[in-house]
């Protein structure tokens, strides 16, 4: 703990702050940087469908061989680039994060926050963002080349055709791009649930309430905490809002009231 806000605000009664929302745009950011790298791969479908059918005239998988081999080489560029823009969306989510902390803090309580708040604080939840961040992007670069090969490697023994392959490998890259979406809000959710977690101790507050986004795609268990309390130090099952994969709940600060006595003149 850096400071107490309970003590700075000398609040009488409970009070609450409004939820810090991951944006659309931080999502959609880190979705491109994935779509980048699955692109690069979206390029060369012609090229290894051609392959595909010479090797079939030939009886030798030697050119789908080399053919992702250069998938593999031409992606690594982009990958390592994919990687250094990752440390950027982490710095720029975390200082986005920062702000609106600041704000719902003077908008609850007057107090400007801004000269307590560390950036060593949330140091820890950036390096392990950008670390998760750049094993996915890496993983969904393998990952692509990886069924690429194999449903070509399935249509020179089976020997279907360019349409067939075609279709094979769209099928590749719609799931490749599925995943893509699923990582971007799966990650910005965890970092700005951590950012939460870590903002709010920082200043003493240790008890949050549990805020759903109120859609079909809620979890049960997660619906049913909606509203409820919780605090850091004793996490319910699953962990706080962002922890468990693709959570949208968010966790809402929650100030603690004074008694009569407590930080009252003598």
């Amino acid at each position: 703990m850096a400071y107490n806000l309970s003590q700075l605000a000398r609040r009488r009664r409970k009070a609450t702050l409004g939820a810090i929302n991951p944006t659309a745009r931080h999502e959609a950011e880190l979705r491109r940087l994935m779509l980048t790298v699955i692109k690069l791969y979206e390029d060369g479908e012609t090229d290894l469908i051609d392959a595909t059918l010479a090797a079939a005239q030939t009886g030798m998988p030697t050119e789908i061989q080399a053919v992702i081999n250069q998938m593999r080489a031409d992606a690594r560029l982009p990958v390592e680039e994919a990687v250094e823009k990752i440390k950027a969306w982490a710095s720029n989510v975390s200082g986005w994060h920062s702000r609106r902390w600041q704000a719902r803090v003077v908008a609850a309580t007057g107090i400007d926050v801004t000269p307590l708040t560390r950036s060593e604080t949330i140091g820890p939840a950036l390096r392990e963002a950008i670390s998760e961040s750049t094993r996915l992007v890496r993983d969904i670069s393998d990952d692509a080349a990886t069924r690429l090969e194999k449903a070509a490697l399935e249509a020179f023994e089976s020997g279907k055709g360019r349409a067939g392959l075609a279709k094979e490998l769209r099928e590749v890259f719609g799931y490749s791009r599925r995943r893509a979406d699923l990582i971007a809000q799966d990650q910005l959710g965890k970092l700005t649930g951590k950012l939460d977690e870590l903002r709010q101790t920082e200043a003493g507050i240790d008890s949050y309430q549990w805020l759903t986004v109120g859609d079909g795609r809620v979890r049960p268990t997660h619906a049913a905490r909606n509203g409820e309390e919780f605090r850091w130090s004793d996490p319910p099952m699953g962990g706080p809002p962002g922890t468990e994969i693709r959570c949208r709940c968010r966790a809402r600060a929650v100030i603690p009231g004074m008694n009569r006595w407590e930080g009252a003149d003598p």
